[in-house]
């Protein structure tokens, strides 16, 4: 039988062990680079949202207190005498009879404005919670419950999480000259003794990210008393 042969082209020769492995190597490259581009998009794309997230949440917590902080009033009791508008001041909790969100229109001829005892203060998670109790009329003059032992009319969740501040707290407490600072007792559960020459308060804020680790935002604020010589009867 005969065989006819030819002789062997070196195109016939396939893939060599040395050629694989340059390709596998070159391929291997490639793909790192695309695993480490796509990486680094995700991260630019949370650390983004995280951002975003504290910065929210920050300007929320800013214009809400700050609205509280700057509505504080004195409340004229039936028996003539006057309460301060700080109830409560410390590092980390501030409580204040305020007018935050009352409405002139509805307002009784001749009598204050409705007041509101409003609480700022963080919980066991660094939350800042707002809880509120509302003033009755009895005699001419608005009364409150006992706020320490009363369950607030409302309570909720203020904007995010709060880190501690460094070499500062979240609340300091200024006299009339805006530059004398008030020292809160080292006990937080006892209040600044001075808190009728509280005229304004600085409020420090940290906020942090509730989920994930980015950057915090952090804002200083300096909020007056100023209503607190305003007539507010109708």
């Amino acid at each position: 039988m005969m065989r006819s042969l030819r002789p062997t082209r070196a195109d016939d020769a396939g893939v060599t062990l040395v050629e694989l492995l340059v390709s596998m190597v070159i391929l291997g490259v490639v793909m790192t680079m695309v695993a480490n581009l796509f990486i680094a998009a995700t991260t630019s794309s949370e650390q983004s949202r995280l951002m975003h997230e504290s910065t929210a949440n920050a300007s929320n917590i800013a214009n809400e207190v700050s609205k509280g902080i700057r509505q504080a009033t004195t409340n004229a009791n039936a028996d003539g005498s006057t309460t301060p508008a700080v109830l409560f001041a410390q590092n980390e909790r501030l409580v204040l009879i305020s007018t935050v969100d009352v409405d002139s229109k509805v307002n009784l001829t001749g009598v204050n404005l409705q007041p509101t005892i409003v609480e700022y203060a963080l919980d066991a998670n660094r939350n800042l919670v707002e809880r509120r109790w509302a003033a009755t009329l009895t005699n001419n003059a608005w009364t409150f419950p006992d706020w320490k032992t009363a369950t607030a009319t409302s309570t909720r969740t203020v904007g995010g999480k709060i880190g501690p501040v460094a070499s500062a707290t979240l609340f300091t407490y200024l006299k009339a000259d805006g530059i004398t600072v008030l020292t809160p007792p080292t006990d937080p559960n006892t209040s600044l003794a001075a808190v009728a020459d509280v005229a304004t308060v600085r409020l420090n804020l940290n906020v942090v990210p509730v989920t994930g680790a980015g950057k915090a935002v952090v804002i200083q604020n300096d909020v007056s008393l100023a209503n607190l010589a305003i007539d507010r009867r109708s």
